[in-house]
């Protein structure tokens, strides 16, 4: 439908339609998103030792002395943790396997993992890593309202066209063209 006057609307005059995200619509959807993204996938809960299995990722919270052994050049307002995968368990310490490769990414060391020996006395607590569906679903809404806001305040109709709505272009001008 085209029409032929000005709208009210100076959105409408711009995009050809009215922009649902508008004002504090798209406000809110931008902090949903950064809110839903940036929470991840993952959820920790405390779990007994005997009940993790080797291998499973887990994050150990550690009596400030321990952290202090373990990383003693750490900065003193860094949360006392350690994640990784559980190596075993003995019965006065635990071996977590830690991923080192994000120093060496690029090279054939990006995939090093450094076991460290925990004294069960410089444990706190010990959680495991478990998928949320519920932080999964916020994500996935978080990324469509990101998508969607994106969509509309560049204006879907500018990136695919009107949809054949309206006229019809005029054939290519034939004379003085060769084909050979």
């Amino acid at each position: 439908m085209q029409r032929n006057r000005p709208s009210d609307d100076p959105l409408e005059d711009r995009f050809g339609f009215v922009p649902f995200l508008t004002g504090r619509r798209m406000s809110r959807v931008l902090l949903l998103g950064i809110l839903a993204t940036g929470q991840g996938c993952f959820s920790y809960t405390v779990t007994e030792l005997p009940r993790i299995r080797p291998q499973e990722e887990i994050r150990v919270e550690l009596e400030d002395r321990g952290y202090r052994r373990i990383a003693p050049g750490a900065n003193r307002n860094d949360r006392p943790r350690l994640e990784g995968r559980l190596a075993r368990v003995d019965s006065d310490s635990l071996t977590v396997s830690v991923w080192i490769g994000e120093a060496y990414l690029g090279t054939p060391f990006q995939s090093t993992y450094q076991d460290i020996v925990i004294p069960l006395h410089d444990v706190r607590a010990v959680e495991t890593r478990k998928l949320s569906r519920r932080r999964t679903a916020l994500t996935a809404a978080g990324t469509v309202a990101v998508i969607a806001f994106l969509i509309d305040s560049i204006g879907f109709v500018d990136i695919l066209g009107d949809g054949g709505v309206g006229e019809i272009p005029p054939d290519p001008p034939t004379q003085g063209l060769r084909v050979r």
